[in-house]
């Protein structure tokens, strides 16, 4: 048993209080008797209790009485009735006011320590329950959206505004801006925050799995459809649910979803029996929707329905402030690169690339920055201390290092300086896939650091 669970026992006979006492703190439960039911919610006030046990027949206060006290204050506390005068009608009545079991006297021992233990075993999922629910909370907030600048606090203003609404919000922004973190800093700071949030990438399915995965099919409406399925919007009932790439919805995906923002009911494919549901939508594109409707590849009304709250992420090239802020999560992983390592902000503000929450983790590891620099070599500094390295092993080691001529320790002159270094072939896919910079950016890159590597003939920068 655990050693944990607080059980109270409530009971006006304090014969059964001392045998109650006994019993269930030979079994392992911590136990606090009380014969008054007064005392007892007074200390439900005090104390964090996980089970309650009463007597049915008590004065002042009935086990009845007192069930739907703790039903009221505390939903999540398991409520065992006793009585000594049972019956099929009393033992309905109590268990529609939500009791957890009935037990009639006199009880044989293992029923009631099965009871107890049942209504242990569902106090400990629910804590277990609000430990996750907390760190959900924790870590999908609205203070994980990092940053000081004007833009963002104006994102978190608007955020805060729309969570407690009910009004549809359309998120757009490029990828990486963290489209999806601003979905669930709504949902947590929503009422709706103990339903589920279910999240649906329009892009990655084909039409025809969407729209199943979105409704829901009957059994039989095609082949491989054995059994009956709930679609997401009935997995987000009482919730919210997030469509990703919004404007990827095929002209028929997009009359069908019209229909259920504006009637919120839908049948499921292959279906006739329409299904109501309760949910909160928030759309997210990487997309200009109205350039969309424009062209006529996205539907006028549908667009309007879904723009009743409007978030526009910018990029964090547009906002150099919070390239600080947006650096990596300094104490959770020990492993990644500093927010404070030398060079990696000017390197970060010279790249104008996307946030670091498009890469894995949103971290930018120390290695992965020094392989696959813009132009092919190592992070800034390296040069500088394998100088001083050679400077202590000598003329000699610096000679025979690979690329230095032989004279070079006699006083010879040095032979002609290269010019820009080239990437080697497949090199500037690797750093377009882990810097995520536009060719033409790391085309400057390339010619910035040859031109600090060439000299004129009067030894000066050519810059």
């Amino acid at each position: 048993m655990n050693d944990k669970t607080h059980l109270l026992v409530l009971d006006d006979e304090k014969n059964y209080l001392l045998v109650l006492e006994a019993l269930l703190s030979d079994a392992g439960y911590t136990v606090t008797a009380l014969n008054d039911p007064e005392t007892g919610l007074a200390f439900l006030e005090e104390s964090e209790v996980d089970v309650i046990v009463t007597d049915m027949k008590m004065p002042k206060i009935t086990g009845r009485e007192v069930l739907e006290q703790v039903k009221k204050n505390w939903p999540h506390i398991p409520v065992l009735i006793m009585t000594a005068f049972g019956s099929i009608e009393s033992a309905v009545e109590v268990m529609k006011y939500g009791a957890f079991d009935y037990i009639t006297k006199p009880f044989s021992n293992d029923e009631l320590l099965l009871s107890v233990h049942n209504a242990a075993e569902l106090a400990r999922m629910h804590r277990q329950y609000r430990v996750l629910r907390e760190n959900l909370e924790e870590r999908y907030g609205m203070h994980q959206i990092i940053g000081k600048s004007r833009a963002i606090r104006e994102t978190l203003a608007m955020v805060d505004r729309a969570a407690p609404s009910r009004s549809t919000v359309l998120i757009s922004g490029e990828s990486g801006t963290g489209k999806e973190l601003v979905a669930r800093a709504i949902h947590f700071s929503s009422p709706r925050n103990k339903g589920p949030f279910v999240s649906v990438n329009c892009m990655a399915l084909n039409p025809g799995v969407l729209e199943s995965e979105l409704f829901g099919h009957e059994k039989g409406s095609f082949t491989g459809a054995v059994a009956m399925r709930r679609g997401r919007f009935e997995q987000a009932g009482g919730g919210t649910l997030f469509l990703d790439e919004i404007g990827e919805l095929t002209p028929e995906l997009q009359v069908k979803l019209l229909r259920v923002l504006q009637e919120r009911r839908f049948e499921r494919v292959g279906g006739t029996e329409e299904v109501e549901v309760d949910i909160r939508v928030v759309a997210a594109t990487n997309k200009n929707l109205q350039e969309e409707v424009e062209k006529g590849n996205f539907r006028e009304d549908l667009y309007y329905r879904l723009n009743v709250v409007h978030i526009a992420l910018p990029p964090l090239r547009e906002r150099r402030e919070d390239i600080r802020q947006a650096g990596p999560r300094e104490r959770r992983h020990p492993q990644d690169l500093h927010p404070r390592s030398p060079g990696l902000h000017d390197r970060l503000r010279m790249a104008r690339q996307h946030p670091p929450v498009a890469e894995r983790g949103g971290t930018l590891p120390r290695a992965r920055l020094r392989r696959h620099h813009p132009c092919g070599r190592s992070a800034p500094g390296t040069a500088r201390r394998r100088g001083a390295t050679e400077k202590r092993r000598g003329p000699l080691a610096r000679a025979t290092r690979p690329g230095r001529h032989p004279g070079a320790h006699r006083g010879r002159p040095d032979p002609p300086r290269p010019g820009p270094r080239r990437l080697r072939a497949g090199q500037g896919r690797r750093v377009a896939r882990h810097l995520q910079e536009p060719a033409a950016i790391q085309a400057e890159e390339v010619q910035y650091h040859g031109a600090l590597n060439r000299k004129d003939e009067t030894g000066e920068g050519t810059l």
